[in-house]
């Protein structure tokens, strides 16, 4: 019985934390890019991201990168 109410009660402890994760999330990524074009006709690599909240949410001081501890490639402002 305690095991069950234990086991019951990490669920509901982890789901909890799950349905309030990040809001942001990487939606659609494009490298290599030879198709898609910008204002300029170039064709640069992009990413999508998708805001899963109802509120805004300023990225400044956000940033990408593909390698940990190396500076990043790309630093979002608020603009």
């Amino acid at each position: 019985m305690s095991i069950r109410l234990l086991s019951l009660a990490i669920c509901y402890l982890w789901c909890c934390s799950v349905s309030y994760g990040q809001s942001i999330r990487i939606n659609e990524v494009q490298a290599s890019n030879t198709v898609y074009q910008d204002e300029d006709g170039d064709t640069p690599d992009w990413i999508e991201l998708h805001n899963l909240s109802t509120e805004a949410i300023n990225l400044e001081g956000w940033s990408l990168t593909d390698k940990i501890g190396y500076e990043p490639y790309w630093t979002f402002t608020n603009k």
